[in-house]
């Protein structure tokens, strides 16, 4: 998986952020039709009980969903993994690719809303690397009656700053900080 973990690395801010001008069409179009066909004659073995290579299963799947949102088919990119994570248990490197597609593409259910406002309290002590995964989970969430509190709880290292500038990035007035 180094070889998809460099293109992971080198693509996917591009990918995730879709900042793609031109795509080779034709080219990427004849990879994806591989990928499909090599995904499905995987899946069509592993129900026959037969899995000759991890590996190779991983490299398609992966292969298959960079593709996918490459060609701006989102939906199929996380079906494939939800799919391959009942087939085959779950993968680090593919996890870490459903990880990226969660964030950046989050689902788009119908919102909800009542007079209920629920309140999350997220307590930062010396854990800011994992703030914006948080604060992205409850505004991925389809009721929108909430608000977020993180509070820093005395963090000797740099949390408050990541809190801080995480907050003002994203802008919303339901995020409360508290030092």
């Amino acid at each position: 998986m180094d070889e998809e973990n460099s293109v992971l690395e080198k693509y996917q801010k591009k990918i995730f952020e879709r900042e793609f001008t031109t795509l080779p069409v034709k080219e990427l179009t004849n990879i994806y039709q591989h990928h499909i066909t090599q995904t499905t004659e995987l899946f069509k073995k592993l129900q026959n009980g037969i899995l000759e290579s991890i590996d190779d299963y991983d490299r398609h799947i992966f292969r298959y969903c960079l593709l996918a949102l490459f060609s701006g088919e989102i939906e199929n990119a996380r079906q494939m993994m939800e799919t391959s994570f009942s087939v085959v248990s779950e993968r680090p490197a593919l996890m870490r690719l459903y990880k990226l597609i969660t964030q950046y593409f989050p689902f788009q259910a119908p919102t909800v809303s009542g007079p209920e406002k629920v309140s999350v309290v997220i307590p930062l002590f010396n854990q800011g690397h994992y703030l914006e995964e948080a604060v992205a989970s409850v505004i991925n969430q389809t009721w929108t009656n909430w608000e977020i509190i993180p509070i820093n709880d005395g963090s000797t290292d740099n949390s408050y700053e990541i809190a801080k500038k995480l907050v003002e990035k994203i802008g919303d007035s339901r995020i409360k900080l508290i030092r």
